[in-house]
């Protein structure tokens, strides 16, 4: 997409991160957590941006979103379809296996 987030021209990322006036954007109680003050909070907002996402988990990320399944650790998936009795992740492919015979 772009190098670097400010780049991206629909991004929030000027007005968050470096108090750019844009009328499209609207801080949310998330942003205001970072910091006492607009300063604090901007170079917090950029802090999170400095860090790598591994291009495993990126592709895992977006290979979830694309199914509509969870990203998650198998533990908390079992949780999920056990709470909203909805899947979490892919079956297995092909036919189910046979128990025994008819």
């Amino acid at each position: 997409m772009v190098a670097r987030p400010g780049d991206y021209r629909r991004s929030s990322y000027q007005a968050n991160a470096h108090g750019k006036d844009n009328p499209l954007v609207t801080a949310h109680a998330e942003y205001d957590r970072l910091g006492r003050d607009g300063n604090q909070r901007r170079r917090a907002y950029r802090a999170l941006f400095h860090s790598y996402i591994d291009d495993d988990v990126v592709r895992g990320i977006r290979n979830a979103l694309n199914q509509e399944f969870v990203f998650a650790d198998e533990q908390f998936k079992d949780q999920i379809e056990a709470h909203l009795s909805r899947q979490a992740r892919p079956r297995k492919r092909g036919r189910p296996k046979s128990i025994g015979k008819l």
